[in-house]
């Protein structure tokens, strides 16, 4: 595994979700990159591992996205036909682009839910289209989230409304979840 950059500066952390020019160019190209490898990416090859540093968190909790999740979100998330009959928008390259707004500027927070049987926060953000949810998997011994999934309604959803369809996918557990407040 290869993490591409760790240059991260104590102002760069999740309380303002900001990147300097240079980390920002530095991101954009990583997200080219590894959009490029999901897009070209045959089945039954491997995607070599690289990872980003997001942000760093006043905690010393780091955030972490890399080419595999890349690729997930691609392969699950990418399909404007498969989304729509979802009620969702297809994931593009530049959506990307809003995940350390997302962490940092959130519309609500979910934390210590389940995501395919490991503790994850999910984070929502609404725009203009609909509500944007990133989900990351928490290490707490490695002060580590890494990127789980990525995804975005086609329509603006509460918590409430979240937690309801959540509870309707095998790959979630939200049953201790309580509405933020």
């Amino acid at each position: 595994m290869q993490i591409l950059s760790n240059k991260v500066s104590e102002g760069e952390n999740a309380d303002n979700g900001s990147m300097d020019e240079a980390r920002t160019k530095e991101y954009v190209a990583f997200i080219q990159n590894a959009w490029d490898k999901a897009v070209n990416h045959k089945d039954g090859e491997t995607i070599p591992q690289e990872e980003f540093v997001l942000l760093k968190e006043t905690n010393g909790t780091w955030h972490f996205t890399g080419t595999q999740q890349v690729r997930h979100i691609y392969k699950h998330h990418g399909n404007e036909k498969t989304e729509q009959a979802r009620g969702q928008i297809a994931i593009r390259k530049q959506d990307f682009l809003h995940i350390p707004g997302i962490i940092s500027d959130y519309a609500f927070i979910l934390q210590d839910i389940r995501y395919q049987s490991k503790t994850a926060v999910l984070y929502a953000k609404h725009d203009i289209d609909g509500t944007y949810i990133y989900i990351e998997q928490i290490s707490k011994r490695r002060r580590r989230k890494t990127t789980a999934t990525f995804f975005k309604f086609a329509k603006q959803k509460d918590a409430g409304n979240l937690i309801t369809i959540l509870k309707n996918n095998h790959n979630y557990d939200v049953r201790n979840q309580k509405l933020p407040v």
